[in-house]
Formats: C-alpha cells, structure tokens, sequence
C-alpha cells in the first residue's frame, strides 16, 4: 500500500540537475517540457498538470538544468492486475488528469516522461530511477508502463515477432524498450490499441520493474 505525505521533500541535486516536486506554480515550466517533448495532440494541457498536481503532488517531478526545465515524469498509484491488464492508456491514466489514482493500491503506474530532445542531458534513467526508488519507498508491489516501440512501424512481421528480435533482456531492438530493459524491467504483453501512435501502430508494450 501507498504511503502518502503532503511534505513536498526539498530540491535534490543530482549530477548536473536539479529535481523537485512541481507546485501550480510550476506549470508554465511543465508545459515548456511538454511542448518540446510531444506533438500537439498527444501534449498534456494546463487542466492535466492542475489536475495531476491536485490530486498526486508526490507522483510529480519536474528537472531543471542551469535554472531551465528540461523534463518531467508523471506517475499515479492504482491496483493493477499484470494477468488481466488495463486495455489502454486513457483507461489508466483517466486520460492523462488521474482522478482515478488510489492511494491504497499496489502499483506505481507510469502515465509520462517528458524530455526535451537533446541527448547529452540524458534525464530519462534519472527519472526512472527516481520513480523506481519511490515505488519501494511507499512499500508497493511493483512500477508499471505502457512504452512505445517507435520503431514497429517498419517491420512487417507480427507484434510477438518484433519483440522476440534480439530479446535477450537487454538487447531488444526497439530503442525504446531496450532503454527501460537496460533499466531492469521486464516485458509483460503487448497492449493494441494502447495510444494513438503511428510509429506504434498504436501498440504499447506493458512491462514491469518489481520490487
């Protein structure tokens, strides 16, 4: 079960960033992420971050670097059941505002990581690691997401094909789901229909890092 406290934890400084729990005062920053990270349509809005920020502060986190905001994550708890998983993202996530997070539930879920494209930064295993220490500090089960596979698009084989290229646990094809393999998850199943994504094919991919 979640363990959840209102006591936003000072900034911590980690390498070259700075991390911290975003306020509403943050989110003209969050959305400076966002736009750079995602297109249009697929870019969280200000009501997401009111949202998101009301109802889970603590799943929040926002990166800066030099004083600029260079990414941010999203998580929510919920009960999650890997034999009989969430068809889609929106289902998960209530479309990106997670009223439907559960303090009580056994699962930390990844609804985003956002990061403003250049590679030197390389925020996302921060992020990662971050969340991944937050899921055995509020004692649950497991740390759960839907990743793209942005490559499956030019593969003419089927989805069970494409993921059994070169899968050795950290040596899949897809740059994607090799970066979160390299990071100790494991694939589960993959999720059609998970988001709108042409590169996908509109598949996830549900994979797991269990505690």
């Amino acid at each position: 079960m979640g363990v959840i406290t209102n006591q936003q934890p000072e900034i911590q400084r980690v390498g070259r960033f700075t991390v911290r729990i975003p306020t509403i005062a943050d989110i003209d920053k969050l959305l400076y992420v966002e736009n750079r990270a995602w297109a249009e349509d697929q870019a969280f809005k200000r009501e997401h971050f009111e949202s998101q920020i009301t109802t889970f502060p603590e799943g929040l986190r926002l990166v800066e670097y030099q004083g600029h905001p260079v990414a941010n994550g999203v998580t929510e708890i919920l009960n999650y059941d890997l034999k009989c998983p969430i068809a889609t993202w929106e289902q998960a996530t209530d479309n990106g505002f997670i009223r439907n997070h559960n303090p009580f539930g056994d699962t930390l879920y990844g609804v985003s990581l956002s990061v403003v494209p250049r590679s030197e930064w390389r925020v996302g295993p921060l992020l990662v690691a971050m969340a991944k220490k937050a899921t055995v500090e509020m004692g649950l089960k497991r740390l759960v997401l839907g990743s793209r596979i942005p490559r499956f698009h030019r593969f003419s084989g089927t989805i069970e094909e494409y993921l059994d290229l070169e899968n050795d646990g950290k040596k899949c094809r897809d740059p994607e789901l090799r970066f979160y393999m390299r990071n100790g998850f494991r694939i589960v199943c993959p999720l059609p229909g998970y988001f709108p994504d042409a590169e996908s094919r509109d598949y996830g991919v549900l994979i797991a890092w269990d505690t």
